[in-house]
């Protein structure tokens, strides 16, 4: 498991692929904007946060697939992930050969 507190960078965003295969799953401070990628379950990352100082009810957790293309929000919430893997991951993504 990663925490990340800074924006990513192109690098670390495929490293993510290498390192997690074809699915990461990310769990993520909506208000904050840190991130923990690399879980083997959502609460683990939740766990991190929240020792991180993060509040519960911003804490959400989802997935990044790189073999389909798709970034899905877990069941549990709306789309407040989604927008921060749209405004962070994807334009990284774009720049990289994984989703093109």
């Amino acid at each position: 498991m990663k925490y990340i507190e800074k924006p990513l960078s192109l690098t670390e965003v495929t490293g993510f692929n290498r390192e997690y295969d074809n699915y990461v799953k990310i769990t993520a401070d909506v208000d904050r904007g840190s991130l923990v990628v690399g879980c083997l379950l959502h609460v683990d990352g939740e766990e991190i946060l929240l020792k991180n100082g993060s509040k519960q009810e911003s804490i959400w957790g989802g997935g990044l697939n790189f073999a389909s293309k798709e970034a899905r929000p877990s069941r549990f919430w709306a789309g407040c992930l989604m927008r921060l893997f749209l405004l962070k991951l994807l334009p990284l993504l774009k720049k990289s050969d994984l989703f093109n």
